[in-house]
């Protein structure tokens, strides 16, 4: 089988454009069940977005805790190893508002 037989041509793409904003990818690649998309301007193609790259970017390089403009969320935290998972989470940026031991 070759590769055109089981393509989606180009004029059926769902596609971003550079000026598209992040959250505005995310939307778009979860609407749709993928896992990356193509970045185009008109019809030269650009380059691709994966949902994986916003992520790594967003919370490994920036050290960002907002995410599609969820600044906060509450959790109940129950077991022996809270001070493990609440020291984890401030390790990766998270402010833990209130702990109660």
């Amino acid at each position: 089988m070759r590769v055109r037989a089981i393509m989606t041509p180009a004029k059926e793409l769902t596609v971003l454009n550079p000026t598209d904003t992040a959250k505005h990818a995310i939307e778009l690649i979860e609407a749709n069940g993928f896992l990356s998309l193509p970045v185009a301007e008109g019809t030269n193609f650009v380059g691709f977005l994966s949902k994986q790259f916003i992520y790594d970017v967003y919370f490994k390089e920036r050290n960002h805790t907002e995410v599609m403009g969820i600044q906060e969320i509450s959790i109940r935290l129950e077991g022996k190893d809270i001070d493990k998972i609440v020291k984890k989470l401030e390790e990766k940026g998270f402010k833990v508002r209130e702990f109660i031991r």
